[in-house]
């Protein structure tokens, strides 16, 4: 009896195993984080969330969702814009100035990162940027992260790069975390599919 379950039940779990799931907004349109930012085209019509950081803690808590583009109040604050359709999202900067990184250890990967130096490193409430957003953390190429796994990098060299006075490479971090916990997600109709 057991023999002929066995493959059933395998059977059934790798399904299971297999399957996924996506976010979808009210309409069944699948919703992306659009990375580093939601591309220029996408301008009209935008939905802004304001999001603040309670005090001592990391748990973010829901201020607005307006059509009208909030200012950053304070240090805490965080904005994050969907397009008219509510399929993309990212971090709404008021600036910013992306290079490509190609990463030749990384099989030709690009990513998007910015230098924090200059005018970028100041004030969120001045300069909301990827250089005073929570939602940044720093560039690591692949290269240095091999190094330092294959032990050919001590770990005071590993730090470094950890250290924006050292490093000032940052790249853009998916909200999406952030927009759950505040109760965003499910105020704008979002909602989580299983995939088939």
């Amino acid at each position: 009896m057991f023999n002929k379950i066995l493959p059933f039940a395998t059977a059934f779990l790798l399904a299971g195993c297999a399957g996924g799931f996506h976010h979808v907004n009210a309409q069944q349109g699948k919703v992306v984080f659009s990375d580093p930012v939601l591309d220029e085209t996408q301008s009209a019509n935008r939905t802004y969330v304001l999001l603040e950081k309670e005090k001592g803690s990391n748990q973010y808590q829901l201020v607005s969702i307006s059509k009208d583009k909030p200012k950053i109040a304070n240090q805490r604050q965080e904005r994050i814009a969907f397009n008219a359709d509510l399929t993309r999202f990212a971090v709404d900067y008021d600036e910013y100035d992306w290079d490509t990184f190609v990463d030749h250890h990384n099989y030709g990967q690009k990513t998007r990162i910015m230098a924090c130096q200059g005018k970028y490193k100041s004030v969120k409430t001045t300069r909301y940027n990827p250089c005073t957003s929570d939602f940044s953390a720093p560039f690591i190429p692949t290269s240095v992260t091999r190094a330092y796994d294959a032990g050919r990098m001590p770990f005071e060299a590993r730090k470094l790069w950890d250290d924006p006075s050292w490093n000032t490479k940052v790249v853009a971090v998916n909200p999406w975390r952030a927009l759950s916990e505040s109760g965003a997600i499910q105020k704008l109709g979002i909602k989580r599919v299983e995939t088939q």
